[in-house]
């Protein structure tokens, strides 16, 4: 993690992927918001993203209630004021859902067949609700399969109990196919923090790399 100081705040990097805005939101600091990343992205994740920014006054977030926008063309992430928020929780779980959205596109064009993979993952989770309400992890999963995907891999991360309760499936997907085996322990996950600590999720394994 590389600290740049600008001239109007100090702006983070993760690898090439940089982290601004931040201080604007009064939740986190950059480098705060850069430490979390860092401790729990695997770095090929974050594959020719370009920036994650607190963009409050986005015309974007104008025009919809979103939390977060992820541009597939520029790779870049923004996310909302945080008035949109009930908690520094939820700004984390929208962070880690977007770069999960770069996570795909990483998967689609370096691992073309477990791209697909997750499209009949995705076919199988819709027979699964209509049978027993089972899945899919949140409601907004079921609008595609790209969404399905960066809400799994935010649960993944964040609520990995949840996931493997709502779809096993999925959780070997992510575990085998996207992690490379790492697991992320619920017991150190604080998914309320006021603040970011550094190394809050323990893993095993290695994280896979562009």
């Amino acid at each position: 993690m590389e600290n740049i100081n600008d001239a109007h705040e100090n702006v983070e990097f993760v690898g090439t992927t940089e982290i601004s805005g931040f201080e604007q939101c009064e939740q986190f600091t950059n480098e705060q918001m850069a430490d979390y990343i860092s401790s729990v992205i695997p770095s090929g994740h974050l594959t020719d993203c370009n920036s994650i920014e607190y963009s409050p006054n986005n015309e974007w977030f104008v025009e919809n209630h979103a939390t977060g926008l992820y541009f597939p063309g520029s790779h870049e992430i923004d996310i909302a004021s945080m008035e949109r928020f009930i908690d520094s929780g939820e700004v984390l779980d929208t962070v880690t859902h977007e770069i999960g959205h770069n996570a795909h596109d990483w998967l689609k064009e370096y691992y073309p067949d477990h791209a697909s993979k997750w499209e009949f993952a995705h076919m199988k989770s819709d027979v699964l609700y209509n049978q027993n309400g089972s899945g899919f992890v949140s409601e907004y999963a079921r609008t595609s399969p790209r969404e399905d995907f960066a809400e799994t891999y935010s649960s993944y991360i964040r609520d990995p109990l949840l996931l493997k309760m709502r779809s096993p499936e999925k959780y070997s997907f992510m575990k085998d196919n996207v992690f490379s085996g790492m697991d992320y322990l619920p017991d150190n996950v604080n998914k309320n923090l006021n603040y970011v600590q550094p190394n809050i999720i323990a893993f095993k394994g290695s994280s896979m790399t562009s």
